[in-house]
């Protein structure tokens, strides 16, 4: 997890005009998901 955002967060946080935020991004690959879905989650609802 890295605070603030990267990558396509980049275009995503320009997107949102001010109206939102991106605070935080957390960075796995897409099988890391795929394969630990419930793991993932618990990161996310952090």
């Amino acid at each position: 997890m890295k605070e603030g955002f990267v990558g396509p967060g980049m275009a995503l946080n320009a997107a949102f005009k001010g109206q939102a935020q991106i605070v935080a991004t957390i960075i796995c690959g897409d099988s890391y998901y795929a394969e630990n879905e419930e793991k993932a989650k618990i990161l996310f609802l952090r």
